[in-house]
């Protein structure tokens, strides 16, 4: 038993010395420590990472809010009837050229907002994110969706 003990010992743990002082080493709690320093540096990178997306998705969820209210208010200054009766919206797509094709993405849905867009001269999403200069229509919602969510900090100066 004791020769065990003394086996541990001698190889659990190493003698330093700092200065004029001994000091003994736990190599054991010394890996311990180093791989509780790797798994908090790692989970507050990820709660960094994370905090970021979350943040973003919110900030467009409160957007979007605003720009329901604002498309709606647009419209009713048109004359354009704002809810769709009976599941059909009011044809009168001319009374909408002012409102941003996005705002009515967001506020109407693709497929009624399309109607819309066709009536603007283009044949479908993907024509109009083009024309516009993008590759797919995935790319132009997200550089639409990242000019609502930055527009703050382009109005104050930042970037």
């Amino acid at each position: 038993m004791n020769y065990q003990k003394s086996l541990n010992k001698s190889t659990n743990k190493k003698k330093i010395r700092i200065g004029s002082k001994n000091y003994i080493l736990d190599t054991k709690k010394f890996k311990k420590f180093k791989m509780n320093i790797l798994a908090i540096t790692t989970s507050v990178a990820l709660t960094i990472t994370a905090y970021g997306l979350v943040k973003d998705n919110v900030k467009f969820h409160f957007e979007k809010e605003n720009i329901n209210f604002n498309v709606v208010e647009q419209m009713q200054e048109s004359g354009y009837q704002a809810f769709p009766v009976d599941g059909d919206w009011n044809y009168r797509y001319d009374k909408l050229d002012n409102i941003d094709a996005f705002d009515l993405l967001i506020y109407m849905g693709a497929d009624d907002a399309l109607d819309v867009i066709q009536y603007r001269g283009y044949e479908s999403w993907e024509d109009l994110a083009q024309k516009e200069g993008y590759e797919d229509k995935y790319e132009w919602y997200n550089a639409q969706k990242e000019e609502v969510i930055n527009k703050d900090t382009k109005t104050r100066g930042g970037k």
